[in-house]
This record gives C-alpha cells, structure tokens and sequence, in this order.
C-alpha cells in the first residue's frame, strides 16, 4: 500500500500520506534519522539472535567503528618522531607499555601525519630492517584504518559528499563571509518537492496535470538516485550481519518487524480483508461485516476519487459511479440493508435456533 497511499489524490490527500509517515522518503536522506534506526535495529539483533560478546563486537564495530586501531612494533626507527600515549592531540601515537602503534578509530589518520611520518623514514637508511619494519607495519595499519564504519559511509554519503550536502565557500580574508553556496542534490530534491506540492495545489486544467505529470516522473527519479545508495548500505549492513551468526541463531528465524507506519497499515489491511472475507462467506455477521467492508473498501475510493478536477486514477478506477470500487462499496451496503443471513450461512442457523415460531 506504500506506493498507493504516497500517490493517494483527491481532498484527503495529505490524510492518506501522512499514514506513511514520511510521504515523500524525506527521512532516508537524514543522517541522524537513519543513525537512529540503525542503532534501534543492532539493539533488536542483539536480543533476538542472542549474541555473545565477540558477535556483539564485531557488531557494533562494523556500524559504529572500533575505538582505535593497532598493530604491534617492538621497535621504532632511532630518530623518528612520532607521540606517545597522553602527549599531543594527534590521530596516531606510539603506545610504549603495549608496544603498539596506534590509530584513533573515529578520526582515523590525518594524511599530513602520515606524510609527515613517510617524509622522516625517507631521510632514514632504507636497508635498516627496523626501518623496513616499520615502514610496513604503518602502511598496513593505514590501509586497514581506512576502511569506514556504516555509520561513516552514511554520513560520507549525505553529509560529506558536497554534490549530495552542498558546499559554502568563504572569503580568504574574512573566513565568517560567505560569498558562494552551492545547493546539494538533497536540496534540490526538497525543492522539486515543494514545488510540486505547489503545483498540484494549484492545477484546474487537463494541461496542468500533464505538466505535473511530468515533475512527478523527474521526482521519481531524483528520488532513486537518492534513496538508492542509502538503502543499498541499509540492506549491505543487515546482509554483513547476518553472517556474524552461527547456525542454531539462524534456526531462530528473521527479525520480526515493528508494526509502525506502512508496516501496521499494510498489516491491518490484509487481516481486515480476511477476517471480513471470512465472516461473509460462512454468513456470520453478515450484516456487520458487509458495512465493514463497505466502510474499508470505500476509503480505497477516497485515496483516488474520480472526482472532477483531480489527476485520473490509474487502473479501471476511471469514473465516479461505474467505478470497480465504488460499486464493491454499494453490492456490500445492499447486504446492510436487506435481510441477509436468514436463509444460508451460520446467522441462518442461529435464526432458525433463536426464533421463536409462532403458536397456531
């Protein structure tokens, strides 16, 4: 229902888009919504598949990143300069009491530091072996410190990429004047959304909806270009984690997810057209579930009302009364209104058992 409600027209448009809960898909380009949800989902993980603490670990490093990052030197080059643990705010220091060059996890490794430290083994002897050593060590250190958490790609993504997040440029001479601003791609997306709402708001005529036809479908797709790599990360991570689990933690079966938004509606849809299919086809409550199912099938009706001055709803829903949903909506009230379960169906039964006959 996702898609049907999104796109839902007529005057109870925003009414219907609002039960989604994000109509426009505004909240996968929020770093912090989508943060959230993520931290949310490996709390859920945790305590479904029950998991020990190196899986846990491992979990939570993958989205948040470790702490630091450390491979073991015995021994540094004579001469090189580099801090030790509690000197000087830097991303990479020399840990003498574990005898370990460190990373910091979040930060990672500035190049210039890396820079600073290959210029200084480049004025060393090359055939020192503690030179080589070390040279090796901090390239792999390096290498593997590059790789970023979930959460960093995410934030990379929507916030670091200035095609994506837009940019400012500022003077050279007064650094607090900004005299350029570049618009994100996100941006603009909430602009084409705002406009198109606008003009929606405002179409009277067939050429408006033709017009409006047209930013829908650029909408659409600005919206997979967007919401394409965020939800692959989603669906990377879930993936990646799936696979810290062992067999038995598998058996438990998947997540079960919360009944939020477009999950509950969907959910209380299906169970609401099964049940009332049920009722009426054993004839219990007949009366009940047809105005049930009347009430249900005429809000499909309201999402896209043929009415007059709206865009035309898709499908075989294409007049205001010879309409599949409208007249689904009057052959259920007919049952309302007549004397229905008094001949088939277990209301017969119980009429038959209930009623008193008339003395002759």
């Amino acid at each position: 229902s996702e898609p049907y409600l999104k796109n839902a027209q007529g005057p109870l448009r925003e009414t219907f888009r609002e039960m989604t809960g994000d109509p426009d898909d505004l909240s996968w380009l929020n770093y912090e919504t989508i943060a959230s949800r993520w931290d949310q989902w490996a709390n859920q993980f945790i305590i479904h598949y029950n998991l020990d603490e190196k899986q846990k670990r491992s979990l939570l490093q993958m989205l948040n990143g470790p702490n630091d990052f450390r491979i073991t030197v015995d021994q540094l080059p004579e001469g090189l300069k580099i801090p030790t643990k509690g000197g000087a705010k830097t991303y990479v220091y020399y840990d003498e009491a574990n005898k370990q060059l460190v990373i910091d996890g979040q930060n990672h490794l500035i190049p210039a530091e890396k820079r600073y430290l290959d210029f200084q083994l480049d004025q060393m002897d090359q055939s020192d072996p503690v030179v080589k050593t070390f040279r090796s060590k901090l390239d792999s250190l390096f290498r593997f410190s590059s790789r970023l958490s979930y959460k960093e790609r995410l934030k990379v993504s929507l916030q670091g990429n200035p095609s994506r997040a837009g940019s400012e440029i500022r003077s050279k001479a007064q650094r607090s004047e900004v005299y350029e601003i570049t618009k994100g791609e996100i941006e603009v997306f909430e602009e084409m959304v705002e406009r198109y709402e606008t003009s929606l708001g405002a179409a009277e005529k067939p050429f408006d909806y033709e017009h409006i036809s047209k930013q829908q479908s650029d909408l659409s797709k600005k919206r997979s270009e967007l919401l394409g790599p965020v939800k692959g990360l989603d669906a990377e991570l879930k993936d990646q984690a799936t696979r810290l689990l062992t067999t038995s933690q598998l058996a438990r079966g998947p997540m079960q997810e919360q009944l939020a938004g477009i999950k509950l509606i969907d959910t209380m849809t299906m169970w609401s057209l099964v049940v009332i299919g049920l009722f009426l086809i054993a004839g219990l409550w007949t009366r009940l579930a047809a105005f049930a199912g009347a009430g249900l099938i005429f809000m499909f009706y309201l999402a896209y009302p043929p009415f007059p001055g709206y865009p035309e709803p898709p499908g075989v829903e294409h007049a205001i009364v010879v309409n599949k949903n409208l007249i689904e909506v009057l052959a259920l009230l007919s049952f309302v209104f007549l004397p229905s379960g008094r001949w088939f169906g277990v209301d017969a039964i119980f009429h038959q058992l209930f009623t008193k006959k008339p003395v002759e």
